[in-house]
């Protein structure tokens, strides 16, 4: 069985507007790029997920899930349409997630 791993309340914190998705994908259907390209783009609500699990202190797959979204249209082809944000019932925003995987990508 496993164990607890403990998370500061800090690293917790780092989790507020992720963790609330319930993966209803009403961000994905209102996105162009996803309407355009579902085979290939993964959409907002794909995006959102990996993007907690990255930025869970208890994960320890982030240089996996990186690569897993390193291509041409995973990740990139992302417009800032923001939709997403509109259409999200939980009132989180995707598209701020995905301005901030972007950004792990650079680095």
């Amino acid at each position: 069985m496993g164990k607890e791993v403990p998370q500061s309340n800090k690293d917790r914190a780092k989790l507020d507007g992720m963790y609330e998705c319930i993966l209803c994908t009403c961000c994905s259907t209102s996105c162009p790029s996803y309407w355009w390209n579902p085979e290939a783009y993964l959409g907002p609500a794909a995006l959102l997920h990996a993007q907690r699990w990255i930025q869970d202190s208890r994960d320890q797959y982030t240089k996996e899930r990186l690569e897993a979204i390193n291509d041409e249209f995973k990740l990139s082809h992302c417009h800032n349409i923001q939709n997403c944000v509109h259409a999200c019932p939980k009132g989180l925003n995707p598209a701020k997630q995905i301005n901030s995987l972007k950004k792990l990508q650079l680095q």
